[in-house]
């Protein structure tokens, strides 16, 4: 809305948390996803807050044509949520190749909108912070996304459906917290699109999703494929 609140007809990052909420009816889901991914949103980096078409498109601009990685890791959330597990990989690859340009991986509050084609660097914004906070929650909320890990306090159980790209074959954790547990396990992505997952404790809990276990991909047992038994396990 201006500040006439008329509205502005625009393309924008907005719908991505949209998508993460819920509130996106079904048919349209898809052509959501597709317009986020557009090459006027999508620069390769992440998806820019504002249509690199847009009149007032500014690659420099906070909120005209930025890219924001915390904003990123919620649209991820957001793919994975609805089953679009391909682009979640492409979002993911852009955030962890955009953090190794930075000192310890410190993305900063925002980059620049400019194509990856076209730099080897997003550009920068003048006045973003870095290190910033709620940048600094993006990876950690985009690795438990392509984890799948839902924690169960109650239960003691964390609930587990990981979905790892090619170029993340294995991913190792240490000392997650779930109430009165602390679960370690190694999630290994095997040749198919299966996933391992592997205990690395003794007398914790977990499971796989039923959605996951009926499509074969998880394993709470490494030598056989999941089964309804296994969907709920104890991994201890």
């Amino acid at each position: 809305m201006d500040p006439d609140k008329r509205l502005v007809r625009a393309v924008t990052s907005n719908v991505g948390h949209c998508l993460a909420a819920g509130i996106i009816d079904t048919d349209h889901l898809r052509p959501v996803v597709g317009r986020l991914f557009a090459p006027d949103m999508f620069s390769g980096w992440g998806i820019r807050t504002l249509s690199s078409s847009h009149a007032f498109y500014n690659p420099l601009s906070y909120h005209r044509g930025t890219v924001w990685a915390v904003e990123q890791a919620t649209i991820l959330f957001g793919l994975r949520r609805f089953g679009f597990d391909a682009r979640a990989h492409d979002l993911a690859k852009a955030m962890f190749d955009l953090a190794q340009l930075y000192p310890e991986h410190r993305i900063p509050e925002c980059v620049g909108g400019y194509r990856r084609s076209e730099a080897p660097t997003p550009g920068a914004y003048p006045r973003a912070n870095a290190p910033q906070l709620w940048n600094a929650t993006s990876l950690t909320l985009i690795m438990q996304v392509l984890l799948g890990l839902l924690p169960l306090a109650p239960f003691n159980m964390l609930v587990v459906d990981p979905e790892l790209p090619e170029w993340l074959p294995d991913v190792v954790v240490h000392d997650l917290r779930v109430a009165d547990a602390r679960p370690d396990a190694a999630m290994l992505a095997h040749k198919g699109g299966k996933i391992a997952l592997r205990r690395l404790d003794q007398g914790r809990h977990a499971a796989c999703r039923p959605a996951a276990a009926a499509r074969g991909r998880c394993r709470v047992h490494p030598a056989r494929p999941c089964t309804r038994r296994d969907r709920v396990a104890s991994v201890g």
